[in-house]
């Protein structure tokens, strides 16, 4: 499976849960929850939940993955 085929389906969404990230990254969930204290995008916080614009996220992925090249 490819990189852009697996987060297709994650792609299509307007928001992502940090359950989404942390399955995206391939990280834990305290290490999800560290890396989003200070993250290179735009978090949400809605109802005490936190949601990250998809959009902004793939864009911030995009390129650290242009960068490891």
């Amino acid at each position: 499976m490819t990189y852009s085929s697996f987060n297709a389906s994650f792609r299509n969404k307007e928001l992502l849960t940090v359950t989404d990230v942390q399955t995206i990254l391939q990280i834990g969930r305290t290490s999800t929850y560290t890396f989003l204290k200070n993250p290179p995008f735009r978090i949400l916080y809605i109802n005490h939940t936190i949601r990250i614009p998809s959009k902004e996220f793939f864009n911030w992925l995009d390129g650290q993955a242009n960068n490891s090249r």
